[in-house]
């Protein structure tokens, strides 16, 4: 199974001495440029889990992703991720010419409906060289209200170090420079491990309607062998590649990552409309989509068709606001899943480091 390196390194930057949190005014910035599908890659690595908690405070604070691609690489990309573009913020910048040519595209519901997606796009077609880009670089490396990294995705690794290593003396510290590398097993049985639990928790509490105080090795393993769809696989893993992420938006850093604590209720609150946010940028990428005005109708007078859509026409009923989530089939609210896991947090983290960090 491939696990996106980049990724792991990409939920280290810049937050562990200033996490974006609930009050934070700044933003995250991933500027990404290197071979197309290597830099396309690494993108939709970054936006399923670069997600925070002050977009529901500010709407505005979007995760920002900046990929420089050729104008047909760009259009291939957004005709893959259709289902993904229809619903988010995104535009090209054209540099070919003497002046830039920009281009701005709106959600599918704007205006109609609360925005839900928290990542916003930039195509930009040119190279990094190019001095209008190069200035922007300039503009972006003091601009203190947001955090940003330059990932390089080119196939020669040594033209990565180079211009690394260049970048980062431009552009100073407070820029990370990243290059993409390669998984080690080491890496991605860590991964995965950590996954097993958070899948165990997800079958317990989805099938026995209750949540799990502890984690039993012996069936956690039997459940992750029963996961048939590897989606629903990397769909965990991607999870758990969040949480580094979501405890440092609370102040938690490397020091105590492996400590037990406990979540306040409040804490609970927010970080649960972050995994909302990043499971609908997932679904997206999947190929789901939002249901239309009438589906939705449809659904609400009938429930049960809720998993009729989705099942056969990829329409997911939940792919809205956090605020705009109602009730399931059984009546409840379907933000207890992800409240649960939210405050389970600190349980998978402290019971996967004592079994294999001692």
């Amino acid at each position: 199974m491939k696990i996106p390196y980049i990724v792991a390194e990409l939920t280290d930057v810049a937050f562990e001495n200033s996490p974006i949190a609930w009050e934070s005014e700044r933003r995250v910035h991933v500027v990404i440029d290197g071979d197309a599908q290597t830099a396309i890659q690494a993108a939709i690595h970054a936006a399923l889990v670069c997600h925070y908690p002050n977009y529901e405070r500010d709407r505005t604070l979007r995760t920002r992703i900046t990929l420089l691609l050729s104008r047909q690489d760009a259009e291939d990309m957004l005709f893959e991720f259709a289902e993904l573009f229809d619903n988010c913020f995104w535009r090209t910048v054209d540099l070919s010419g003497d002046t830039p040519v920009t281009e701005l595209h709106r959600p599918k519901y704007d205006g109609m409906r609360q925005d839900f997606v928290d990542i916003e796009w930039e195509f930009v077609f040119g190279r990094m060289s190019n001095p209008v880009f190069r200035h922007k670089l300039e503009i972006w490396s003091k601009d203190e209200k947001q955090d940003l990294s330059i990932v390089l995705c080119h196939e020669d690794a040594s033209r990565n170090e180079v211009l690394k290593r260049k970048l980062s003396q431009r552009l100073g510290e407070r820029v990370q420079v990243l290059s993409v590398g390669k998984d080690t097993p080491q890496e991605c049985s860590r991964l995965i491990g950590m996954a097993r639990y958070l899948n165990y928790f997800y079958k317990v509490s989805y099938e026995c309607g209750h949540v799990p105080v502890e984690l039993p090795e012996d069936e956690v393993e039997e459940a992750w062998a029963g996961v048939e769809n590897p989606l629903m696989q990397l769909s965990n893993i991607y999870n758990v590649l969040s949480m580094p992420v979501k405890m440092r938006t609370l102040g938690h850093g490397g020091d105590d990552m492996t400590t037990f604590y406990a979540l306040t209720a409040d804490e609970i609150d927010r970080l649960t409309a972050v995994e909302h946010n990043r499971w609908s940028v997932e679904r997206l990428i999947q190929g789901m989509r939002p249901c239309t005005d009438s589906e939705r109708a449809e659904i609400e007078a009938d429930i049960s068709l809720k998993k009729k859509y989705k099942n056969e026409r990829g329409a997911h009923y939940d792919l809205v606001a956090f605020d705009s989530l109602g009730n399931d089939e059984t009546g409840l609210p379907v933000t207890r899943y992800d409240r649960d896991l939210t405050a389970a947090i600190p349980l998978i983290v402290k019971t996967f480091y004592e079994r294999n960090d001692g």
